[in-house]
């Protein structure tokens, strides 16, 4: 413990004592050296700190003169040695003294001993959340921008500030607009420097981006450095000053889309797409590189591997990805253009959507090689099969269950030998498999609907149970909701898929499927699929020997099935009468109106009915055959208490239908055909 009895009692005695400003900082000088030489406790510092006060230190801050730096920095040098207390840090004299701070770390003039203080300040604030408030208050991340880039010895300092600083996500969420400001200022800056500190910069702005990117709306700096991004990658760059740019380029692209890349300021005598293209291209050579390399390669242990390398695989793979849903959904919008609807953004041209296809198809043949090689590894010893021994392997079926889901049928022999493994992988629980069945849920609906690569089995159909199980304890996340949808619209088509092919699917895992099916119908946050549940449910029972177990869940399903008929039943009459002249299915009503909009809204209502339709066509299909060699459950249908309604409904639009036959108008789509035959049929069955 310091004497405070001895030499620091005696200079701060000689402080309080002065009589003159130069007495007082001649012992405040002395001070100020005892606190840099020698470790204080804290009741050393707060006796300082009461004994001295802040008059005098606040008038050294203030003070204009030739001296004013040499002022500022016994100022600062007390200052400090109070911030190594936390509780005085935290006094409202301290905190007080931020702007002073901000404006020593910023000026690119001020002595290092104030700045090297004043740095030490502002990291005691940003370890405790008061203390961080007071620096978003004062705007500090600017101003250690400005010091990152004015003092070269401080970089890495003030980088683990601003660091600290944006992982407090509540308060970046509330200072978007600081953060705004501090990101133009640094993206200027990347545009402006033509030396080695762009390059910092950039890496700076890549580890900011991480913690900030997602909450940063669509802004002038991201166009802006897209355009210092181009004069970077059109450049002749060394590897490391290319990693950088590929990497900022990746990471900006992974929270903020593609498109922005459209909005990049096109080099003379280019497209707008250029720099897309370009970067598509650049990424694409990237990963042919980096998989050629022995430090990324399957065989290569954690440790050995090249993690800066690693990382931008990684990253690049995120790029791809990105890519492929930018392409995809280009082509939808074209399509809309191409209908009548106004676009809503800029497209590139269909040669550009053509080139961008090639180039893309050229890095997913490099991923599947890679994924080939894995997948050789992974059959002759499953336990090297790991995401720890393969740090890439998730992103890289990522982005190849991307692909697959927009793009089944390029790579088709290729993507043919991977399936079985893809699955078996999913189904190896060490290796994480059920966290990446969600990303290639939509490309084995593509695979479903396209050809038969997909081995429809015991194997996939358990892959499937147990992703399905994994998502029931986190029913309120709307995301979730949504690939459970999709999960339970994949098991549809694949029950479709056998009863097109007349074949019988035994499995064990039937009734562990009916279990959560059973448990899902029943819960709140599945109204908006709850169709698809009672179908999958309806098609699985059919496959069961003991369906009288499951008499309870199935009068259950029968009674919401019914009902949602009903509804869309007395949809189909209504809209089938004569006098519905506003019907899309009216040829008069196609031939008088003029307006397109008009029309593309009646399309798509059309449409939705028909996808409803579609779902409900099944439900009752399954149901009908049920009906026909289940007593039990022909009994729960005719005393439903929906039958009669759906059974008036019928008469109802058949009626209608005789009437618009006349006028030879019927033209019902052909799901809502099969739907009102399905109708006809359960009736049918229902009276034998």
């Amino acid at each position: 413990m310091t004497d405070f009895g001895g030499t620091f009692s005696r200079a701060v005695s000689l402080f309080v004592a002065g009589k003159t400003d130069n007495e007082k900082l001649a012992s405040l000088l002395i001070i100020a050296k005892l606190l840099k030489e020698q470790e204080t406790d804290q009741l050393t510092r707060r006796k300082i700190f009461e004994k001295i006060g802040f008059d005098f230190i606040n008038r050294l801050l203030i003070t204009e003169s030739s001296d004013s730096e040499a002022l500022a920095s016994v100022a600062v040098a007390i200052l400090s040695s109070y911030c190594s207390d936390p509780e005085l840090a935290l006094h409202p004299q301290i905190t007080s003294k931020l702007p002073y701070f901000n404006k020593f770390i910023s000026s690119n003039v001020c002595p290092v001993g104030v700045v090297n203080d004043s740095l030490y300040c502002i990291e005691v604030f940003v370890s405790v959340d008061k203390g961080r408030q007071y620096l978003w208050r004062y705007n500090t991340l600017l101003s250690l921008i400005q010091c990152f880039i004015n003092y070269e010895s401080y970089r890495e300092v003030s980088k683990r500030i601003i660091i600290s600083l944006l992982a407090d996500l509540d308060q970046v969420k509330s200072n978007t607009d600081l953060i705004l400001e501090s990101v133009q200022y640094l993206t200027n800056e990347i545009k402006l420097r033509q030396c080695e500190l762009k390059f910092e910069l950039c890496q700076l702005l890549l580890d900011m981006n991480q913690w900030i990117g997602e909450y940063l709306t669509h802004n002038k700096w991201l166009v802006d450095i897209g355009s210092a991004l181009s004069d970077i990658l059109h450049s002749r760059l060394d590897v490391v000053h290319r990693h950088v740019g590929l990497m900022l380029l990746c990471s900006l692209c992974q929270m903020h889309g593609c498109h922005w890349l459209l909005e990049v300021p096109p080099k003379e005598g280019k497209s707008k797409s250029s720099f897309l293209l370009l970067a598509v291209h650049l990424v694409g050579i990237e990963i042919n590189i980096l998989l050629e390399t022995d430090s990324i390669s399957p065989q290569a242990s954690p440790t050995s591997c090249f993690v800066p390398s690693l990382s931008l695989l990684i990253s690049c793979f995120s790029f791809i990805e990105q890519s492929i849903v930018f392409v995809a959904d280009s082509s939808e919008e074209e399509e809309e253009e191409q209908k009548g609807q106004e676009g809503v953004r800029n497209l590139p041209s269909e040669e550009d959507l053509l080139q961008l296809h090639s180039a893309l198809l050229e890095s997913m043949t490099n991923i599947v090689k890679l994924l080939q090689r894995i997948t050789k590894d992974f059959f002759q010893n499953h336990e090297t099969c790991t995401t720890e021994q393969n740090p890439f392997l998730i992103p890289a079926i990522r982005v190849f269950g991307a692909w697959l889901a927009e793009d089944s049928l390029s790579l088709m022999s290729e993507v043919s030998l991977l399936i079985p493994f893809l699955i078996q992988y999913c189904d190896h629980d060490k290796g994480g498999g059920v966290d990446i069945v969600k990303f290639l849920v939509p490309g084995f609906m593509n695979l479903i609907h396209q050809s038969d690569v997909l081995s429809i089995d015991e194997k996939l159909i358990g892959v499937l149970l147990k992703y399905a199980t994994s998502l029931l304890a986190r029913l309120d996340d709307v995301t979730v909701q949504s690939q459970l949808q999709m999960c339970v619209s994949l098991m549809i088509s694949i029950c479709e898929k056998v009863e097109e092919k007349k074949k019988e699917l035994t499995s064990p895992l039937w009734t562990e499927w009916l279990r959560i099916l059973s448990q899902l119908i029943k819960s709140t946050f599945v109204k908006d699929f709850i169709t698809q549940l009672i179908v999958l449910y309806l098609f699985i029972l059919k496959q069961t020997t003991k369906q009288d177990l499951y008499i309870g869940d199935i009068k259950s399903c029968i009674d919401i099935l019914m009902k949602l008929s009903c509804n869309y039943l007395t949809l189909e009459t209504n809209s089938s009468c004569s006098n519905m002249t506003q019907d899309i299915t009216t040829k008069e009503e196609r031939m008088r109106s003029s307006d397109s909009k008009e029309r593309i809204d009646l399309v798509e209502r059309a449409s939705s009915r028909n996808v409803d339709c579609h779902i409900l066509q099944l439900g009752l299909k399954q149901l009908s055959v049920l009906v026909s060699v289940n007593h039990e459950i022909k009994s729960l249908v005719t005393g439903c208490p929906s039958l009669p309604s759906l059974q008036q409904l019928y008469n109802n639009l058949s009626e209608a239908r005789e009437e618009v036959d006349q006028m030879g108008e019927w033209q019902l789509h052909e799901d809502n055909d099969q739907f009102v035959s399905s109708v006809n049929i359960l009736l049918r069955n229902c009276k034998r």
